[in-house]
């Protein structure tokens, strides 16, 4: 079973690459700027020497769930199980998610202080005159 912090990772890397293929290279499309907008307004609130570590925490917590839909995600993260669950079982499983993934993607970005976001894409024809679509991450 994957992670839930796994399958939004690759719920978010898919809907990038998805995002760049069907734009033209190298144009900026409207998604690849939202994403590269949050993910480096992340990282300045990881990065932010001036916080202390409780300010950075709540700081970022607050871009997160400003940002997500964590009832949501636990509801689908439970799949089959959330119908069958109490209303409380159900909000108890929330609450729990929700601080997994808050700790889990501070843990996560923090990895990456100091660095920076590169996204571009290269396009060109094969032999058959198929588009070739690569898509680098930096």
């Amino acid at each position: 079973m994957i992670s839930p912090v796994a399958f939004a990772r690759s719920i978010l890397l898919a809907i990038a690459l998805a995002a760049m293929a069907a734009s033209p290279a190298m144009a900026v499309t409207p998604a690849e700027t939202f994403i590269s907008d949050n993910i480096h307004q992340g990282l300045d609130v990881l990065n932010n020497k001036g916080l202390s570590d409780d300010q950075r925490r709540v700081q970022f917590q607050n871009f997160l769930l400003g940002m997500t839909d964590m009832q949501r995600i636990a509801t689908f993260t439970l799949g089959p199980y959330s119908a069958k669950a109490s209303q409380a079982d159900r909000d108890a499983f929330a609450q729990a998610f929700q601080n997994y993934a808050l700790a889990a993607y501070q843990s996560y970005f923090s990895k990456y202080a100091g660095q920076t976001l590169l996204l571009f894409e290269v396009c060109r024809p094969d032999a058959d005159g198929h588009r070739l679509n690569r898509t680098w991450r930096g």
